[in-house]
C-alpha cells in the first residue's frame, strides 16, 4: 500500500475538519520515501563518559550483540505541529489523538523502507530477532566481528572513572545504504538505574523530619499521601489502566500483602515481558514493588496496571518503551529508571524521544522521576536526568513533606536536598516552560528546565518487601504517584465525555500562568535547594511548579477548558501610590509631578501624575524602563487613564501631551500613541488603550516616555494615572 493511499485511509477514518486539513497538508508536503541523508557516519553514538575512560581491550569477536536499528521519523516539523495543536483547547483538533496505527501511517517509515533495512541487515550478516509495529525499530543479533565491519568501527572495552568495564565504539557508525537514524546497543555505557532509596529509620534520612505516616514503622500510608495531597474522594481511577516502564521483576505476593494489610482492592497485574526478560525479581525488585504498591494505593479502583518488564540494556530499555506506545493500553505510565542526560548516548536519547513524540500524539500522559542527586545528577557537574529531560515527559521532582499530625493534613513543605534538576544540555525551552522562568530561579530561558512538578521523595513510605515491612523514599516516589492521581483525572474526564488528559505540561502549565488557579492547584515550593538551585515563588528548578492540592487540580484538569493566563503589568509602581518621596521605578523631570492635591484628582486611590499646568512654557517628562519577556505569544495590550483640562481658547493644537515607547540605546522611538493636546480636553478622566501587533519586543528593554510640552503661558494640564502593560505568555 502506498504512503498516499494509508494517509486515505486515515483521511476517511477521521470526520473532523481540521484533521482533513492537516492531513491534505502532510501529503502534499511529500508522499515519497525519505531516502537515507548522504552522510559519511552516523552522529551520536560515542558515549561522553569515554573522555573520562581509558580503553584496556577489544571486544572478542565472536561475542553477540543485541542491536535496536532506529529507523528516521516522516515529516517530523509536522509532527511536531500536530502535538501542538492536539494540546491547544482552542485547536479544532484538540484531544482528537491518533491510534498507533494512524501514527504510523502518517509518520514512519513505510513498509517497503522497513522491509529494505531488515533485508540489508540480514544480508551483512545481522539475525533479525525483533520488529515494531511502528517501524521505527528494528531489532537484531550479529557477533561484535560482523557488526564492526558493518558500521566501520572497533568496539572496544573500557574502564570508566568509576570502575565500571564498558563497551563503546572507537568512532561513529558509517551511514548505511537505507534509511538509519542510529543504532542502539553498540555500547553499554548507560547504567539505567532506579532511585529508590530505602530508610534505615522511620522518617527522612536526607534531613530528620517528623514521623509523618500511620503505617508500618512510621512509613506513610497510602491514605497519608491522600490526606496530605487533599485527593478527591469521588474518584478511585475506575476504569483506567495504569503502566509501568520497569527493568527488573518482582514478586505479587508483596503486592497482595500491601492491598490486604490497606483493605484495598485487588488490582488485576499483568506483566508484559520484553525481549526475552523472564520477569524474576533481582537487585532492582524494590523499585518495581514500591511503583506497584504506590499505584495501587492511590488509585485503588483502576481496572489494571500492566508491568512492563524488560532487560536492562540500552535495547532492552528503547524496545520496553516502544511496546507501551504501540500497545496504547495504559494512558498513565510512569518510571523511576533513569541515567543522568550527559551520560545516556545521544543515539538513545533520540530514539527515546521518537517515541515519547508517538505517545504524545496518542494521549498517554508519561512522568519520569528526576533523579537523587540533586542538581549533580551526574555526582560532579550541574546535570539533570534522562528521561525526566525529556520535552515529551513530565519530571518529577522531590521535597520534604510536613504534616500537622502523623496522617494529617498538609503543613508545609520544602524542596529536597536530592530532588534531580537543573538545565538540559540537549533540549531548548518548550513552548509550555517560555515566559515561565525567574531570573531567581537560575533557570534557563533557551534551554529545557527540569523538574515540571513534585512530590514527597523524603518522608519514608510503608512498602512490603519480601513480606517485610521498609520505609523507602526518594524522587521514585513521586512519577507512579503523579500517574495515579492522572487516572482519577482521567477518570473524571470520561464521565465529563472527554478525551484522556494525554501529555500533562501543557496543561500543568497553563494553569500555573493563572494566579488565582495556581494557588488553588499547586503547592507551591518557595524553601529549600537541590545544592544549587533554590526554592522560588513560581517554577523553580527544584519543584518545579510544586506539589498537587489533588482535589482543585483535578477539576481543572478534568475541565473542557483550561484557565486563562494572569496578565502582568509590566509597568511598575503604575499607579504613582508610593507617592512623591519614592516615585521609583518612575523618573521624574520635577517632583511636583507626583500629585496628590484635591485641584486634580487621581482616577483611583491617593496620587497620580500631573504635566502641565504651568504659567510659562515648560516641558515634563515622566518616564521608566519596562522590559518585556522574552516569549511573546499573546499581544502587548497598554492602558491608562487621562484626563484633561486647559485655560487655552483656540481651536488649534497649542500644547501636547506624547505617550512613546523609545529604545533607551538609540533613541528611535519603536511604538507610540496618537498625540493628546488641548483640543481634546474634557470632563472627567477617558480611558486610552493601544494593543501592537508585534513580537519584535520580545526580551528588550525600552523606555515609556510620557512628554507634556506646554508652548505659552496659558496652561493646560495632563493628569495620568493606573497604567497598565500586559501580555499573554
Amino acid at each position: 500500500m502506498s504512503r498516499c493511499t494509508q494517509l486515505c485511509n486515515v483521511l476517511r477514518s477521521n470526520r473532523a475538519y481540521g484533521w482533513v486539513l492537516f492531513l491534505v497538508t502532510i501529503v502534499l508536503t511529500s508522499t515519497r520515501a525519505v531516502a537515507q541523508a548522504p552522510l559519511q557516519r552516523l552522529p551520536g553514538h560515542l558515549p561522553s563518559i569515554m573522555a573520562l575512560s581509558h580503553p584496556v581491550a577489544r571486544t572478542e569477536p565472536n561475542e553477540v550483540l543485541s542491536l535496536t536499528l532506529v529507523l528516521p521519523l516522516h515529516h517530523q516539523q509536522q509532527l511536531q505541529q500536530l502535538i501542538q495543536r492536539l494540546y491547544d483547547p482552542s485547536d479544532p483538533l484538540y484531544g482528537h489523538y491518533l491510534t498507533p496505527q494512524q501514527f504510523t501511517a502518517l509518520f514512519s517509515p513505510t513498509p517497503q523502507e522497513y522491509a529494505q533495512v531488515a533485508s540489508w541487515a540480514q544480508a551483512q550478516g545481522f539475525r533479525v530477532v525483533g520488529t515494531h509495529r511502528n517501524r521505527l525499530l528494528l531489532d537484531v543479533e550479529a557477533p561484535a566481528s560482523t557488526v564492526e565491519k558493518t558500521f566501520g568501527l572497533h568496539l572496544l572495552q573500557f574502564v570508566g572513572p568509576d570502575g565500571r568495564l564498558f563497551r563503546a565504539p572507537d568512532r561513529n557508525p558509517e551511514a548505511p545504504p537505507v534509511p538509519l537514524a542510529g543504532v542502539v546497543g553498540l555500547d553499554t555505557a548507560a547504567d539505567i538505574h532506579p532511585f529508590v532509596h530505602v530508610f534505615s529509620q522511620a522518617y527522612n534520612v536526607f534531613g530528620v523530619g517528623p514521623r509523618s505516616g500511620t503505617g508500618p514503622n512510621g512509613g506513610l500510608s497510602p491514605s497519608d499521601i491522600k490526606t496530605a495531597y487533599s485527593f478527591p474522594t469521588a474518584q478511585t481511577g475506575a476504569g483506567q489502566t495504569l503502566g509501568l516502564l520497569e527493568l527488573d521483576g518482582y514478586n505479587p505476593s508483596d503486592i497482595l500483602g500491601y492491598e490486604n494489610y490497606f483493605h484495598l482492592p485487588n488490582v488485576p497485574l499483568q506483566n508484559v515481558l520484553i525481549d526475552g526478560f523472564d520477569g524474576k525479581p533481582g537487585s532492582g525488585a524494590i523499585e518495581v514493588t514500591f511503583d506497584i504498591e504506590l499505584m495501587v494505593g492511590l488509585a485503588p479502583g483502576a481496572s489494571r496496571i500492566l508491568v512492563y518488564e524488560g532487560p536492562n540494556t540500552a535495547s532492552g530499555y528503547i524496545d520496553t518503551w516502544a511496546r507501551i506506545a504501540n500497545d496504547n493500553l495504559a494512558k498513565q505510565v510512569s518510571t523511576s529508571w533513569g541515567v543522568p542526560e550527559d551520560q545516556m548516548p545521544p543515539s538513545i536519547i533520540q530514539a527515546e524521544n521518537i517515541i515519547f513524540m508517538q505517545m504524545a500524539t496518542q494521549g498517554q500522559t508519561v512522568y519520569a522521576a528526576s533523579g537523587d542527586n540533586g542538581a549533580y545528577d551526574d555526582g560532579t557537574t550541574l546535570s539533570v536526568d534522562d528521561p525526566a529531560s525529556q520535552p515529551y515527559m513530565v519530571g518529577t521532582g522531590g521535597t520534604r513533606l510536613y504534616t500537622v499530625s502523623p496522617g494529617g493534613a498538609w503543613s508545609q513543605e520544602i524542596g529536597s536536598v536530592i530532588s534531580g534538576g537543573g538545565i538540559s544540555a540537549v533540549w531548548s525551552i518548550p513552548s509550555y516552560q517560555q515566559g515561565m522562568i525567574s531570573a531567581a530561579s537560575k533557570g534557563s530561558t533557551t534551554m529545557r528546565n527540569v523538574p515540571d512538578v513534585a512530590l514527597n521523595s523524603d518522608i519514608g513510605y510503608a512498602v512490603l518487601l519480601k513480606g517485610s515491612w521498609i520505609n523507602v523514599g526518594g524522587t521514585s516516589a513521586c512519577a507512579p504517584s503523579w500517574a495515579a492521581f492522572t487516572a482519577l483525572v482521567n477518570e473524571a474526564r470520561a464521565q465529563a465525555n472527554l478525551p484522556p488528559l494525554g501529555f500533562a505540561n501543557p496543561a500543568l502549565y497553563a494553569i500555573a500562568r493563572n494566579a488565582t488557579h495556581y494557588a488553588q492547584d499547586f503547592h507551591d515550593i518557595t524553601i529549600g535547594n537541590n545544592k544549587y538551585y533554590q526554592a522560588v515563588p513560581g517554577y523553580d528548578d527544584v519543584t518545579g511548579l510544586g506539589t498537587p492540592i489533588a482535589a482543585n487540580l483535578l477539576t481543572d484538569l478534568a475541565s473542557a477548558s483550561l484557565p486563562s493566563p494572569t496578565p502582568t503589568n509590566l509597568v511598575g509602581n503604575p499607579g504613582f501610590e508610593q507617592g512623591a518621596s519614592n516615585p521609583a521605578p518612575w523618573q521624574v523631570s520635577s517632583p511636583s509631578i507626583i500629585n496628590d492635591s484635591p485641584q486634580e484628582p487621581p482616577h483611583s486611590g491617593q496620587w497620580d501624575a500631573w504635566l502641565g499646568g504651568h504659567n510659562q512654557p515648560q516641558t515634563d517628562t515622566l518616564e521608566q524602563l519596562v522590559t518585556f519577556p522574552t516569549y511573546i505569544t499573546g499581544i502587548p495590550s497598554f492602558s491608562f487613564y487621562l484626563h484633561i483640562d486647559t485655560q487655552q481658547r483656540t481651536n488649534r493644537v497649542v500644547d501636547t501631551l506624547t505617550v512613546q515607547f523609545v529604545d533607551p540605546n538609540t533613541g528611535r522611538v519603536m511604538w507610540s500613541l496618537p498625540t493628546f493636546s488641548n483640543l481634546n480636553a474634557r470632563p472627567g478622566y477617558f480611558y486610552v488603550r493601544g494593543a501592537y501587533r508585534t513580537t519584535a519586543f520580545s526580551g528588550k528593554t525600552l523606555l515609556l516616555r510620557i512628554t507634556a510640552r506646554q508652548t505659552t503661558n496659558v496652561p493646560t494640564n495632563f493628569v495620568v494615572d493606573d497604567f497598565s502593560l500586559t501580555i499573554n505568555q
